[in-house]
């Protein structure tokens, strides 16, 4: 069966009309922003996240910082608020940290580090090593985490009061942080 003449024109129009709507309203406009963060005492912030909230369009994105460094893919194009987190380590540490030590652990019945009972079948003692092994992984990441912990001006962790932005284009986009001032 044929579609009318009529009927194709429309769908045609009707695309058309879609694709100009679209892109007259900048949606799909996404760009790179990658940068360094210095933090307050002048030297690159060890660890932390960095926001980018649009002023209209897609929702904001947000990337790790790592050694002074970061890369956010996907920001949405025109004018971003920025924001620089810290606090959020040791809120997701210091949980990890308290109660660590494995003979206080097996005395609680919380926790691996006591006697492996010599009856334990080689499965169970295998997988208390590995829950062991991934518990002490956990502990020392949130100890070093905690050791590159620096805290900033409140006024940095709110993209409304930060005094950040940035006017993301297509493509490409650096933008140095700079937390001292």
């Amino acid at each position: 069966m044929r579609l009318p003449w009529s009927a194709i024109r429309r769908a045609a129009c009707f695309g058309a009309v879609v694709v100009l709507l679209g892109t007259a309203t900048g949606c799909g406009g996404k760009g790179n922003v990658s940068g360094t963060v210095t933090g307050p005492d002048g030297k690159p912030l060890p660890l932390g996240k960095i926001s980018f909230t649009p002023s209209s369009g897609p929702p904001g994105v947000s990337a790790d910082i790592e050694d002074g460094k970061y890369t956010a893919e996907n920001v949405g194009t025109g004018e971003n608020k920025v924001a620089v987190e810290t606090a959020y380590i040791k809120t997701e540490s210091l949980p990890m940290l308290k109660n660590t030590n494995p003979e206080s652990m097996a005395t609680h019945g919380t926790g691996g580090g006591g006697p492996v009972p010599k009856d334990m079948p080689a499965e169970a003692v295998a997988g208390m090593a590995a829950i062991n092994k991934s518990r002490d992984e956990g502990i020392q990441k949130a100890k070093d985490n905690m050791a590159k912990y620096r805290e900033i001006p409140e006024k940095f962790t709110d993209p409304k009061t930060s005094g950040l932005s940035l006017t993301v284009k297509s493509g490409a986009n650096t933008f140095p942080v700079d937390l001292s001032k």
